[in-house]
């Protein structure tokens, strides 16, 4: 869809797309990515070269564990 609307973009995924290249890029986005690595060491790497690669920012989410509700 970005890539439709002339902004250049790319994406890396472990299983999906291998043997796409890592770049660095203004904006890098770990969507609910660091979630599901169950390896911290693993995890804190992902983090690690995800900052490495964000040129201008870099945008992590996640999805935590429990109700929002305290209950």
């Amino acid at each position: 869809m970005l890539s439709d609307q002339g902004i250049i973009c790319n994406g890396w995924d472990p299983v999906y797309r291998p043997d796409t290249q890592k770049c660095p890029a203004d904006v890098v986005n770990l969507g609910f990515v660091l979630n599901v690595v169950e390896d911290l060491d693993e995890r804190t790497e992902a983090l690690k070269q995800a900052w490495q690669l964000a040129r201008r920012l870099l945008i992590v989410a996640a999805r935590g564990v429990g109700r929002l509700n305290g209950s």
